[in-house]
């Protein structure tokens, strides 16, 4: 997150460069070091844009502190020593021999109330184009308060969820089947049956079978398609509410839209765009959901956005540490509550198995979508992916760059990793 802070104030700065505009320039190069003191590009700009040769060194010093090899230093130290002869040469004594000094005539200046007489006739078009700048000045700054605040929201500090409420934790009481009580059993009539006894050595046969014939086994009935413990992923809305193993901490996902994998909804790059709804899967008997997670461009949060957040930050709301995100998952995670709901269905499950795929590691585990759970039971040992079992439910989704860790630029700032977690329904356990 940090870089990424640094690279979109570099990028601002150069951009008002570009426009011209050297005034809000300095305000975000100044922005820059005081909360950035590290970044070389912040000292540079700041010399660069300064017109007191003193402070230009000062801050050419301070950047030659960070890296004295850089080129850009280099030349930058040769440009303002080439700019301070210049001055040196300017403010030089002039000696002139008094036989070649002239005498120069005498220029007539203009009264200080003539001068303001002129400019209160200005014409109207010069009056209007310094509003006109004057508006545009304000717009920019506006602009540039705007970008700040965006990029609070987008990589600012955020507390995780950990309560719920009343009327959404009431929605996901599961009524206790009381062993169907409310069926009535029915009672035979005493003298509804008279058994007649049998002669003695009176013997009945039992019918023989026909050599023929053959039992017809009695199946059991096939799962439905796309349906895991009566909850449907085939074009169907979900919420779910995890209540964590420590503290009882609870995470409510909103409703969310799930569809069934196609080829088409990958292929058509449909899923990547539209991040409205979540994609199931199903191989080798494990069912899968794929949801998106962090923040969209249109600053909503997106369906895994609260669990990533619980997992990926402490309770201050800064990012953990990888060591830190695996101790607490180990520890609030694992052997969790998980509720899904659908309409009036609800499935009770528990977390059985839960792992973080760091960013250098992403493509590898991207390329098993089909095979994920014998996959990370191999390669993952510890995750308990290993203790997994029919029928099971695996969520997928995406996290971010944890701190310490190295930025992997050929993914973006929320994909930067993964998080799998497997449940199981408790009744099945």
């Amino acid at each position: 997150m940090h870089e990424n802070i640094v690279l979109t104030l570099i990028n601002l700065v150069k951009a008002k460069l570009r426009e011209g505009d050297q005034i809000n320039a300095k305000r975000v190069a100044q922005y820059l070091i005081d909360e950035h003191p590290e970044t070389l590009e912040g000292w540079l700009f700041m010399a660069g844009l300064s017109l007191n040769d003193e402070d230009r060194f000062n801050y050419l010093s301070r950047a030659k502190q960070i890296d004295a090899e850089d080129p850009r230093l280099i030349k930058a130290l040769a440009w303002a020593n080439q700019e301070r002869q210049l001055v040196l040469a300017d403010t030089a004594p002039i000696t002139v021999r008094k036989e070649k000094l002239k005498t120069l005539p005498v220029i007539q200046t203009q009264p200080a109330q003539s001068i303001v007489a002129q400019h209160r006739d200005l014409p109207a078009r010069k009056r209007w184009q310094n509003w006109l700048y004057l508006s545009f000045s304000i717009l920019l700054g506006t602009v540039g308060i705007g970008l700040l605040i965006l990029l609070f929201i987008w990589y600012g500090p955020r507390r995780p969820q950990t309560t719920i409420s009343e009327d959404t934790l009431e929605r996901f009481q599961i009524t206790p089947d009381l062993n169907n009580t409310d069926i009535p059993t029915p009672i035979p009539s005493p003298t509804s049956y008279t058994p007649t006894p049998a002669s003695e050595g009176t013997h009945t046969p039992l019918p023989t079978p026909s050599p023929t014939s053959s039992p017809t086994p009695t199946l059991s009935p096939t799962p439905e398609w796309m349906t895991y413990d009566d909850i449907s992923f085939r074009d169907q809305g979900l919420e779910v509410l995890f209540t964590m193993a420590c503290n009882q901490d609870q995470v409510f996902m909103e409703e969310f839209f799930v569809r069934n994998y196609t080829p088409e909804l990958l292929d058509s790059g449909e899923f990547n765009t539209n991040l409205d709804f979540a994609m199931a899967w199903e191989h080798l008997g494990f069912y899968g959901l794929w949801i998106h997670s962090g923040i969209s461009n249109r600053l909503g949060e997106l369906p895994a956005y609260p669990l990533q957040i619980y997992l990926e930050n402490n309770p201050q709301g800064l990012l953990r540490s990888p060591s830190e995100t695996i101790e607490h998952m180990q520890d609030c995670l694992l052997d969790s509550e998980v509720i899904l709901r659908q309409g009036e269905t609800l499935s009770a499950n528990k977390v059985v198995a839960a792992v973080r795929i760091p960013p250098f590691e992403v493509e590898e585990v991207s390329l098993q979508p089909m095979n994920l759970v014998p996959y990370l039971a191999e390669n993952y040992p510890d995750s308990g992916f290993d203790q997994m079992e029919l029928p099971g439910l695996l969520f997928y989704f995406c996290g971010r760059q944890l701190r310490g860790e190295t930025y992997n630029t050929s993914l973006d700032y929320w994909t930067q990793s993964r998080f799998i977690i497997g449940i199981m329904p408790v009744d099945s356990q």
